[in-house]
Order: C-alpha cells, then sequence, then structure tokens
C-alpha cells in the first residue's frame, strides 16, 4: 500500500495496525520517505525497500524479481486479484462510454438539424451549447467515476508515477509539441493553432457572448478528453505489462491507437491516421516520462489544442 506522509499523519493508528499484515510505503511530494513493515521478515532488508516483501529474498534472480513485483502490483489491496483482463475490460469500457455519449448526443443533434456538418460551427446557438455541456458533462462524470475506482483499488500510484526530472520531461514535451505544430503547418498549411482558429469560429458563428460560451465549453471538451484519454493509455500499459512481463513496451499507446485512435476513422482518414500517431507518441512519452501524470496530461492537452 502506497499513502502520502499527509495520509500517515492523521491516521497514524489505523496504518499501524494495517502494517501488521502488509506493508505500507510511506510518500512525501512524491518522493520515497519511509516503510511500516510486518516484522518478522525473513528477507534481504534491502531487497525488501526496493522490490517488496520476498521470502529469501536472495535467492531471487533479477527476472524473477520483476516478475513477482508486476504479480504485486496486479492485485488490489483488498482480496481480489486485480488482473489484466480486468484492466483491459476497464480501459474498452471506458472508451465505448467515451465515444458513445459523444454519438448519443451527436445523434440527438442532427435529429434537430439535419442539415448540418459541424455542430459546433453550423448548428444553432442553442443545439451547439446542447451538444457540448452535455458531452462535457457525461465525461466530467467519466473521469471522477474511473478516478475514484481507481482510488479505490489503490492502484492510481501504480497508474501514474511522480519520480521524474521535470526538466527532462518538459523537453519531450516541448519537442513532440513543436513537432506537432510543424507538421500542421506543412502537411495542413495552417499556421495558427486549431484552438485559435476554433475560437474565432464560435464567435463569428454564435456571436460574441455564446462564443464564448460555446468555446469555454470545448476547452473542457479538451481537458475530459486528455484526461479520459490518459486512463485509458495508464489501463492498456498496466495491463500488458502484467500479462507480458515487459515494462519498456508502450502497451498504452499500443492499446489506445487501436481504440481511441482507430475510433477517429469515423472523422476520415486524416483524423485516424493523425489519432493513431498521437497515441503512439503520448504512450512512448508517457513511459519516457515515468508515467508521471500532470506534465503528460498538460502535454497531451496542447496537442489536442495545436
Amino acid at each position: 500500500m502506497i499513502i502520502t506522509a499527509t495520509e500517515f499523519k492523521n491516521k497514524v493508528g489505523n496504518y499501524l495496525r494495517k502494517a501488521q499484515q502488509k506493508d505500507i510505503i510511506i510518500t512525501k511530494n512524491g518522493r520515497f520517505a519511509a516503510r511500516l513493515t510486518t516484522s518478522g521478515k525473513n528477507g534481504h532488508p534491502l531487497t525488501e525497500s526496493l522490490i517488496g516483501v520476498f521470502e529469501k529474498a536472495a535467492a531471487y534472480d533479477t527476472a524473477t524479481i520483476k516478475e513477482e513485483r508486476l504479480k504485486k502490483e496486479g492485485k488490489s489491496m483488498g482480496s481480489k486479484e486485480l488482473s489484466w483482463k480486468t484492466l483491459i475490460g476497464k480501459a474498452l469500457l471506458l472508451f465505448l462510454l467515451l465515444v458513445g455519449s459523444e454519438i448519443f448526443f451527436a445523434i440527438i443533434s442532427f435529429s434537430i438539424e439535419s442539415d448540418v456538418r459541424d455542430i459546433r460551427f453550423g448548428a444553432s446557438t442553442q443545439n451547439m451549447l446542447f451538444n457540448r455541456f452535455m458531452v462535457v458533462l457525461c465525461w466530467a462524470v467519466l473521469t471522477t467515476v474511473f478516478y475514484k475506482w481507481s482510488k479505490n483499488k489503490d492502484i492510481f500510484n501504480k497508474l501514474f508515477w511522480k519520480n521524474i526530472s521535470l526538466k527532462r520531461l518538459l523537453l519531450i514535451g516541448v519537442i513532440v509539441v513543436a513537432f506537432h505544430a510543424g507538421f500542421n503547418y506543412f502537411y495542413f498549411e495552417r499556421l495558427l493553432p486549431q484552438i485559435i482558429i476554433e475560437h474565432s469560429r464560435f464567435i463569428t458563428s454564435h456571436g460574441n457572448i455564446f462564443g464564448n460560451i460555446g468555446f469555454l465549453l470545448q476547452l473542457f471538451y479538451y481537458f475530459f478528453e486528455s484526461t479520459l484519454v490518459l486512463f485509458m493509455l495508464a489501463f492498456f500499459q498496466l495491463a500488458g505489462e502484467i500479462k507480458f512481463k515487459k515494462e519498456f513496451v508502450p502497451w498504452g499507446g499500443l492499446g489506445l491507437a487501436l481504440t481511441w485512435g482507430v475510433g477517429h476513422f469515423l472523422n476520415g482518414l486524416e483524423s485516424g491516421f493523425l489519432a493513431i500517431a498521437l497515441s503512439l507518441v503520448i504512450g512512448i512519452v508517457y513511459l519516457a516520462g515515468k508515467k508521471a501524470f500532470v506534465p503528460v496530461f498538460l502535454m497531451t492537452f496542447l496537442l489536442f489544442m495545436i
């Protein structure tokens, strides 16, 4: 179990009791601070502090240690095992709910105005606001539900690590975002970022007040899409590591490309191929950044907007 120093301070007695059954790692500012362990371990203390609890830990080779740690990561702190199949199922469920909610409200909007091609800019103001608000609301609910599920299963810290050099990750993010901006310029001949163009179109289509409201909803749309995409990627990544015992492979990017990426072919070939490429890039950066959530989220959010 991994807890923060604040959580330990607030519930010392509770965690001391839990330490009789399982080890508790205490972190401070995202870094290892201390470890509560059950008395009577026979394993080597240095090995235990690095990889977990093993009987006769010195007898384990590197491959076995990695396999045992991945098995431990595949379990919840309760009585039920959190298998790779469960994680794949959650990722697929999230994908279906993500895409299905948008399609559902698009069908409603198109039934109101059947001759509209783009709900954001071609539909009436009321229709546009209804569509953007309902999609954002659904995605906000999904974000809350899957976040709470991850926390309850005690896997959130496994999905999103924090021990990463910020400078390194920022450098990776700047390179990726700059490459994407250059691609948009040379391939689509688009100099301005997508978000600026969309803001102008919202104002032109719906006026100053409602155009800005629609644009704000569109920002929330990208925010929650970025969050849910990272949840999907993290579930796929952990599932691949548990199943195949290989941590260097971007399982998250591959899973995201085959679901969220392929789903974008509904918007056309270019959109589909671009979404697949973005999925793989985000998956690779996610691993290179040691699964640090906030920086990878910011990079994903920027990629969606430019």
